[in-house]
């Protein structure tokens, strides 16, 4: 990446980031061994078109909510800034769930996402005992705002057999 997201709004992407690659169970996600390799495949605003040689990887966003508000303290009042950020995770999906043929099935569905729960929800309990120590972004509240959703099936699609799960942090 060229330009690194810096600022009042743009610090929460990084401290986003920072802490989805310091998550242990994320790098073992993504099938990389270091920080540096996790943030190689985290991804600001917009990432790769999902394709077999992409996936698995992550997209921070800046989400909805972003506010400052004053603490009173007399002459010290200060600005307090809280706001979210959403993370899309996109997962590649394991050669025993994956669609065969082009054709649709309900059981390799439902198994390929528990799949994808039973990872992200290492993850994030990685992500939350992180949270608020050291130099991590403090997570008031974790939200699963969509997924995991596959694509809608299409068939003859290049390529359409990955999951989209999106959750929203909420930060202080």
């Amino acid at each position: 990446m060229s330009v690194t997201p810096t600022g009042l709004m743009g610090d929460p992407l990084l401290a986003a980031q920072t802490l989805l690659c310091n998550a242990a169970a994320f790098r073992t996600y993504l099938g990389v061994s270091t920080v540096a390799a996790a943030r190689a495949r985290t991804y600001f605003w917009t990432g790769p078109n999902p394709s077999v040689e992409t996936l698995p990887f992550a997209v921070v966003d800046i989400g909805r909510r972003f506010n400052m508000h004053a603490e009173a303290g007399g002459g010290q009042n200060h600005y307090v800034r809280s706001g979210s950020v959403l993370l899309g995770i996109f997962g590649d999906i394991p050669e025993a769930y994956r669609y065969v043929n082009n054709t649709h099935s309900v059981t390799l569905e439902r198994d390929a996402g528990v799949h994808q729960l039973n990872q992200l929800s290492l993850v994030i309990a990685d992500m939350l005992a992180l949270s608020g120590s050291d130099a991590y972004m403090s997570v008031m509240d974790l939200d699963l705002e969509s997924g995991p959703d596959r694509p809608e099936f299409r068939k003859g699609a290049d390529f359409d057999d990955y999951y989209l799960t999106v959750f929203r942090l909420d930060w202080i």
